[in-house]
């Protein structure tokens, strides 16, 4: 084996001789002086390609360089020199293979994190989810979604179920959904209605791009015409309420065993049959609802000397309870209760009822009657 030590003082030696500095000596092999400097050290050996000229700039044959010494024709051991070009060519591939599998590294490292940096910005805060819903003593919805993704926007609106308490043809309703932009709508859905799904590709964008997604954050409305039993026109438009309930822009997820079914709700499964089993055992009785014809409704009735009591429990659990001439109608979703007198509203807000309502006679005793039935469900 060539012994680089051997080999630098070899060539320092020859350098020198001539008179040659590293810096001349690695010009004339087109070379840098640090790489000179290296192999007088002892720490590499010149490429194969450079035995050559590297022999001729000091005044050697090649097997003198391959030898680290200087021998006469006579001398030369065949065997040895075989030996010794055998090691060199061996040693310059492995220097080659280091070199090129380096290299190989560098670049497979490189090409994984421009795929990494890649994935990053195209998929980073890419699915966003909106809950969408609707805040009216009416109307409600359930399963409104809007989901904005790389590969499909999705609008969804699923039942728009009455919540009033007059009775309507909910077969013909005319439904408009849209979104304003100034002066201008952007029109999702104009027609009779029907549960709303629609889904769009990516790229297409004639419903659903950037513009639209910010604009039904605070803009998005419903227009609903219908017709009570008694054929009269009735038309409302109110806001729908859009938050963003989902979007993938954390860097690190956390696990979260929380599982909801059915968020719009106020009520889970257990908590209804035990309203259910309560209102039973108080003297309701299950009937069929003659307004809402939802197979996953179901409708409780109790009368007394003076009140009629009715409970609806869906998603939602309304209390319903009419005394003579004065009515009140309670949703324990949204917390909200309306007061009737005479089939005309006097009020629509918030429990506690803080309302100029004391000139009724009836008004007390079905708040008194309200927070009573309220007790028997919740606690």
């Amino acid at each position: 084996m060539i012994k680089y030590l051997k080999f630098g003082n070899f060539i320092t030696e020859l350098r020198t001789s001539k008179n040659l500095t590293q810096i001349q000596l690695a010009k004339k092999l087109h070379i840098s002086n640090k790489t000179v400097s290296k192999w007088e050290n002892g720490r590499g050996m010149p490429d194969v390609s450079l035995l050559l000229p590297l022999s001729e700039a000091l005044g050697v044959s090649v097997t003198e360089l391959l030898m680290s010494e200087k021998i006469e024709s006579e001398n030369i051991n065949k065997s040895k020199v075989e030996k010794m070009t055998i090691t060199t060519l061996e040693e310059s591939k492995k220097k080659y293979t280091g070199k090129f599998h380096k290299l190989l590294t560098i670049f497979i490292v490189a090409i994984i994190f421009l795929i990494l940096i890649f994935y990053f910005f195209t998929t980073f805060n890419s699915v966003r989810l909106y809950r969408i819903r609707l805040n009216d003593e009416d109307f409600e919805i359930t399963n409104g979604t809007f989901m904005r993704t790389m590969v499909k926007n999705v609008f969804e609106l699923g039942e728009i179920k009455y919540i009033g308490d007059e009775e309507i043809d909910s077969n013909n309703m005319y439904v408009r959904i849209y979104a304003k932009d100034n002066d201008n709508e952007i029109v999702i859905f104009d027609g009779l209605y029907t549960p709303i799904y629609i889904h769009e590709g990516f790229g297409y964008e004639e419903y659903f791009n950037d513009r639209f997604e910010d604009l039904i954050q605070n803009n998005l409305y419903i227009e609903i015409h219908y017709k009570t039993i008694d054929g009269e026109e009735r038309e409302k438009v109110s806001k729908l309420l859009v938050s963003l309930d989902f979007a993938n822009n954390k860097l690190f997820n956390q696990k979260d065993d929380r599982i909801e079914i059915n968020n719009d709700s106020k009520t889970s499964f257990n908590e209804t049959d035990e309203m259910i089993d309560k209102l039973l055992a108080n003297g309701f009785m299950e009937v069929e609802d003659e307004i809402n014809d939802d197979s996953l409704s179901k409708t409780y009735v109790k009368e007394d000397d003076v009140c009629r009591y009715k409970i609806q429990i869906s998603d939602d659990v309304r209390i319903i309870i009419g005394c003579n001439d004065a009515k009140i109608i309670f949703s324990m979703a949204s917390q909200k209760a309306r007061v009737f007198v005479d089939s005309q509203m006097i009020y629509n807000g918030t429990i506690p009822i803080n309302c100029d309502c004391q000139f009724n006679k009836n008004f007390s005793l079905i708040n008194d009657k309200l927070n009573t039935m309220l007790d028997l469900l919740i606690n």
